[in-house]
């Protein structure tokens, strides 16, 4: 920066010293923008400084009148040589087709190579995969999926074909249910007719349509005539009058199948005096068929098992 003013001229006003300072900053946004805006700047300052007795007052110019009237000038017209006809430009480089066409498809063939042989191999995307799909975290399997997985799938669906299989059979379900859980937190239901009604829903979306059914029905006989509930029970017939029929657990083979196996275990249970293991699991069975189609024939059937008949 530039010494000030003032250091040579201890009496220059303080004023004027940071105006000399203004013209000279070396960031023009700092200066003044215009001689117009410098113009009203020395004004202000002049009569700041007048006011105070520190300078003397201006010297009024002289009146339009008072100035010498200029001297007539002689007209004399000079022919001037006509003008060359224009000449135009030549046209820009980049604005002929010739030039910009063939420039495009370059571009494009650039940018098609430069795909391909970024493309990551098959090996290295399984790789990158590896440590996501080992953790504990649902999260971090959806992300193997989304980022590695799928990608790896889709561009090379011959290459860890059954690996990657085997491994959304048993991811699936895990991010199923971290979805269903995010899902019962944001729904927030106002009343105990909307939350009963929105369990049916989950029960629904879970391919339980005759547990949702039943749920619904037992909606619509709990709270109708209730003001305050009548469109969740509205919305309850509507659903349950929707749902397809479904079949009960001892009409399906391998439902079939799985409960008898259950029960054997049960029975071998109590066989070995594991009472209370067994009537675990025979308590479980019938929580888990309560409302199952055949919940009633599947109650008699544990009832039977626990009398040892």
């Amino acid at each position: 920066m530039p010494e000030r003013p003032m250091h040579f001229l201890p009496d220059l006003p303080d004023e004027f010293d940071a105006m000399v300072m203004k013209l000279l900053a070396k960031d023009p946004a700092s200066r003044p923008g215009s001689g117009t805006i410098l113009l009203a700047e020395f004004e202000r300052l002049w009569a700041s400084l007048e006011s105070r007795g520190k300078l003397k007052k201006r010297p009024t110019l002289p009146a339009n009148d008072a100035m010498p009237a200029p001297a007539e000038v002689e007209d004399v017209s000079v022919k001037l040589p006509p003008l060359p006809p224009p000449v135009h430009a030549p046209r820009p480089l980049m604005s002929r087709p010739l030039v910009v066409i063939p420039l495009f498809l370059l571009v494009v063939a650039v940018l098609i190579g430069g795909f391909y042989l970024s493309r990551t191999d098959p090996e290295d995307l399984w790789s990158r995969a590896q440590p996501l799909m080992k953790s504990d975290d649902p999260a971090d399997w959806e992300q193997a999926w989304v980022d590695y997985l799928e990608p790896l799938s889709r561009s090379y669906p011959d290459r860890y074909a059954e690996e990657i299989k085997a491994f959304r059979a048993r991811s699936q379900p895990a991010a199923e249910l971290r979805r269903a859980q995010a899902s019962g937190r944001a729904m927030k239901p106002t009343s105990e007719a909307e939350r009963f009604y929105l369990e049916g829903v989950k029960r629904c979306e879970a391919g339980d349509f005759g547990g949702a059914r039943r749920h619904w029905d037992r909606v619509v006989a709990a709270y109708s005539g209730v003001e305050s509930e009548a469109r969740w029970v509205d919305l309850a017939r509507q659903a349950s009058a929707k749902m397809p029929g479904q079949e009960g657990a001892l009409h399906r083979p391998a439902a079939r199948a799985t409960l008898d196996a259950a029960l054997e275990r049960a029975g071998t249970l109590r066989k070995d005096g594991k009472t209370a293991e067994a009537d675990a699991v025979w308590n479980a069975l019938e929580s888990l068929y309560r409302d199952d189609p055949d919940g009633d024939n599947i109650r008699e059937l544990i009832r039977k098992e626990r009398e040892g008949k």
